[in-house]
C-alpha cells in the first residue's frame, strides 16, 4: 500500500525538488505533494535533471485536481440498477437494449457484487470512467497530464487497454452492489491488482479503504504520506460486509474473480485496475475522495502530524 512512500530514492528526489521549488519561490500545495509522492521515479529524476522539466511538472502538479483527479472522478449517470431476477441469464441473452459486454460481465461475476457477494440488485461499474470515453478534448488534457508523472511505458499500457479492444469488452467492467459502486466512484476504497493465472481464468486483488487526506498548512513537500493498512471502514458509517461470511471488509482483504470463458467473458484488465489503484489513491491524497458521484449505475454512459502525514 505504502511502497512508493517508503522508497529512499524517492525521498531523496523529492527533497531535491522541494529545495529547488523553495529557492524558486514556487508554492507547495497539497496537489503537488500528492502527485509527486505517487509519480514514477524516472519522471521525478527527469525533474531533478532538467530545471525546465521541473518547472513544467510542478505547474501541472498544482493543476492535478482539475486535469487528473476531477476528470477521473466525474462519472456519468444513467439507468437505475436492475435486480438479478430482471437480469437472469435467459433474460440477459435476449435483451437487445443492454450492451453484450454488460451481460457478459454480470454472468462472469455470477450476478453478484465482486466485493460483498450481494446479489439481486447489482450494477456494472466501469474501471476507466465512461464519462472520459468519447470526449476527445477532455481526454487529451487528462492523458497529457498523466504522461508528466508516469512513464511512457506505463501510460502506453493504460492507453492500450482504454482505447484498444478491451474497452468494448467486460475487461473494463466489474459487478458491484449500488452502494459499493458509489463508494468506489467516490474513491473511498481502491483495488490493488496482484495478478492473473496463466490461463487467464483467475485474478486476485487486494481491497484497501481510503479516506480523504487533510493537511495542515503550510504543506511540507518532503514529508511522505501514510495510508493506514488496518482500516475496517472509510469515512463515517461507510462500511462493507461480505455477505457469504458475515464479515466486515477490511484493508488488505484478498478478492478473487474468476471466469469460465476468458475469451468471451475476460477478467478485468490488470492495466486498468493498476491505473485505478494509482488514481484513486491520488484522489484521496488530494483531499477529494469525497467527490460527489452519481449513485445510480454508469452502465452506459484528518489532519496529518508533522513527520507522519496520515489519513484520518
Amino acid at each position: 500500500m505504502n511502497a512508493e512512500f517508503e522508497d529512499t530514492r524517492r525521498h531523496d528526489l523529492i527533497k531535491h525538488i522541494a529545495k529547488a521549488m523553495s529557492d524558486a519561490r514556487i508554492p507547495f500545495t497539497q496537489a503537488v505533494w500528492a502527485t509527486l509522492w505517487l509519480s514514477d521515479l524516472e519522471n521525478l529524476q527527469a525533474m531533478v535533471n532538467e530545471p525546465r522539466v521541473m518547472n513544467i511538472s510542478t505547474l501541472v502538479a498544482d493543476m492535478a485536481y482539475e486535469k487528473i483527479v476531477k476528470p477521473w472522478n466525474t462519472r456519468s449517470c444513467s439507468s437505475a440498477p436492475m435486480t438479478s431476477l430482471e437480469l437472469s441469464p435467459e433474460a440477459q441473452l435476449s435483451t437487445s437494449e443492454i450492451p453484450p459486454r454488460i451481460n457478459r460481465c454480470k454472468i462472469r461475476d455470477n450476478e453478484q457484487c465482486i466485493l460483498t457477494k450481494a446479489g439481486y440488485v447489482v450494477e456494472v461499474a466501469h474501471i476507466y470512467p465512461s464519462s472520459l470515453q468519447g470526449q476527445e478534448a477532455k481526454s487529451a488534457f487528462f492523458w497529457q497530464a498523466l504522461r508528466v508523472f508516469w512513464t511512457a511505458e506505463r501510460t502506453k499500457r493504460w492507453e492500450k487497454d482504454v482505447f484498444g479492444p478491451n474497452t468494448n469488452t467486460c475487461a473494463n467492467l466489474v459487478t458491484m452492489a449500488p452502494h459499493t459502486h458509489a463508494y468506489w466512484d467516490g474513491a473511498l476504497f481502491a483495488l490493488k491488482p496482484l495478478g492473473k493465472s496463466e490461463d487467464e481464468s483467475k485474478m486476485e486483488m487486494q481491497f484497501f479503504w481510503l479516506r480523504p487526506t487533510s493537511l495542515s498548512s503550510p504543506v511540507i513537500l518532503d514529508i511522505p504520506p501514510s495510508i493506514p493498512t488496518d482500516y475496517d471502514s472509510s469515512v463515517v458509517k461507510v462500511k462493507l460486509f461480505d455477505c457469504e461470511v458475515d464479515k466486515k471488509l477490511c484493508s488488505g482483504d484478498r478478492i478473487v474473480i474468476t471466469t469460465d470463458d476468458p475469451i468471451n467473458r475476460p477478467l478485468p484488465s490488470y492495466n486498468l485496475l493498476e491505473m485505478q489503484w494509482v488514481l484513486h489513491r491520488l484522489t484521496a491524497l488530494c483531499g477529494e475522495g469525497e467527490i460527489a458521484s452519481p449513485s445510480s449505475s454508469d452502465e452506459e454512459g484528518s489532519e496529518g502530524e508533522r513527520g507522519s502525514l496520515t489519513v484520518e
